[in-house]
């Protein structure tokens, strides 16, 4: 099956992921994720009450099931298996939103398919954009051709970014080795493994040393677990249980996520449900 996608931000979001426990435990303040949760149904409770032609309600008539759009802050995310949909879909936004005074800004869209034969891009408003073969969202990298290791270098070199941040404190031979493994600990390593749950890693592919892949095996079944009790209508529950149509091309398949996480049962003796 080929997928076309398209992908701009009006902005850079920061998707590194740091735990506040010690925090909210130190100061008794409540956890940001329930003031995010409130401050969302506020908003969406607002957005419900203006008015039809409120600048607040355009995106609320761009409604598509996952996984085809993905919305979050400013990053938008828009896929179809035709490409001549895609192209009408993206006008259909750029048309709604000039009908309130807004522009889309062309040059912060990028365009990615995994055709293979495909060698034209999309139009908005007849220019032509830039095709790409690397599609990052929310700090997970994806490639064109399906293969791991673009997204498993982008971490790396993030994580690299983060470890350079806190030299000052790893390197000061004054501060305490066990202070310095929790720094690495909270800072450093879930940069490095954002979005490991969901590497499909062949053999070749891991790392190694040991207990990286061991981390890397624990998050995966720990991801499992949490989309299986995710409810139907959740986007993880639909992605786990979409199917792909179409059929894989000739040779040895690409290793799947679905293959990765079943030798990781195997091994920890269960099976998939």
């Amino acid at each position: 099956m080929e997928t076309n996608m398209l992908r701009w931000t009006a902005g850079v979001t920061r998707m590194d992921r740091i735990r506040n426990d010690a925090i909210w435990q130190k100061f008794g303040v409540a956890p940001i994720a329930d003031k995010m949760r409130e401050a969302r149904l506020r908003w969406y409770g607002h957005v419900l009450c203006g008015k039809e032609d409120s600048i607040r309600k355009i995106d609320l008539n761009f409604e598509y099931p996952v996984p085809w759009t993905l919305l979050y802050a400013d990053d938008v995310m828009l896929a179809s298996e035709d490409k001549d949909e895609l192209e009408r879909e993206l006008q259909a936004w750029c048309d709604r939103l000039e009908r309130f005074g807004l522009k889309l800004n062309v040059k912060k869209i990028e365009y990615l398919t995994t055709g293979v034969t495909e060698s034209s891009s999309i139009k908005v408003n007849f220019i032509e954009l830039p095709r790409i073969a690397v599609f990052k969202y929310l700090g997970l990298a994806v490639a064109s051709d399906g293969k791991l290791m673009v997204g498993v270098n982008s971490r790396v070199s993030a994580a690299w970014s983060k470890w350079r941040s806190l030299t000052g404190v790893l390197c000061d031979k004054k501060i305490p080795e066990r202070f310095k493994s929790k720094i690495y600990r909270a800072f450093i390593r879930p940069v490095a493994m954002y979005g490991a749950e969901c590497w499909p890693a062949t053999k070749e592919q891991k790392f190694g040393v040991a207990p990286i892949a061991d981390k890397m095996r624990e998050a995966r079944l720990r991801w499992y677990g949490y989309v299986l009790l995710g409810k139907e209508d959740s986007v993880r529950k639909i992605r786990l249980m979409f199917e792909v149509v179409g059929k894989r091309p000739s040779g040895r398949p690409k290793q799947r996520w679905s293959d990765t996480l079943h030798m990781d049962l195997k091994g920890a003796g269960s099976t998939l449900i």
